[in-house]
């Protein structure tokens, strides 16, 4: 996140107190406009689409948890996850269409989201997965004379570009680093702390 953060403040001008707020500003409508098109084209209402953005935007800006602003800390805002209303949009895409290329992109914005916060992209390769298979068992439900060679291969195919994607982007931003324990210790140091009681 600090990566993709500092070169979108740089991007605008340079990395400053400022620059960095409008990211933020700019992530966070973009989310919900995103989020909005995510909820017109799966329930096909603008008054519903309208409805949950509106509970959406109470839920995550209006709680607790952001005084005494809701952009002082960057993980209480949508900027913590912004690969997932992405990733739902081309789910509901490949649901539509049945088209591969949605997969595919669903997997690519695992690994970036992997890379961007290690715990969120996480969760949302888990989502991935748990998405590939019940497609999967579905498919050849369905369809009894499709290839199961051929589809348990794609199926790991589409698995595989998740950490392909995060490490690639790791080795871009750490180099030679990417192999060393420590930085892997350093990587999943929070979320250790996490589990054992930290966030409590």
């Amino acid at each position: 996140m600090p990566v993709i953060i500092g070169l979108l403040a740089k991007a605008l001008g340079g990395f400053s107190y400022e620059h960095v707020f409008q990211v933020f500003l700019y992530g966070t409508i973009i989310y919900f406009l995103a989020c909005y098109l995510f909820l017109r084209v799966w329930l096909n209402s603008a008054m519903v689409a309208m409805a949950g953005i509106l509970l959406a935007v109470k839920w995550q800006m209006c709680h607790t948890g952001v005084y005494p602003f809701v952009f002082t800390y960057g993980s209480t805002t949508v900027m913590r996850y912004p690969f997932d209303i992405f990733f739902l949009l081309m789910v509901l895409w490949h649901l539509r269409t049945g088209r591969k290329i949605f997969l595919v992109s669903a997997g690519v914005l695992c690994g970036a989201a992997i890379f961007y916060i290690t715990s969120e992209g996480i969760y949302l390769s888990a989502a991935y997965c748990a998405y590939l298979l019940i497609h999967y068992f579905l498919s050849q439900r369905r369809a009894l004379h499709l290839d199961l060679r051929k589809s348990l291969i794609a199926m790991a195919g589409y698995v595989m570009s998740v950490p392909a994607v995060a490490l690639s982007l790791l080795y871009l931003t750490t180099g030679r680093h990417i192999t060393e324990v420590s930085f892997w210790r350093n990587t999943g140091e929070f979320i250790s702390y996490f589990l054992s009681g930290y966030g409590t």
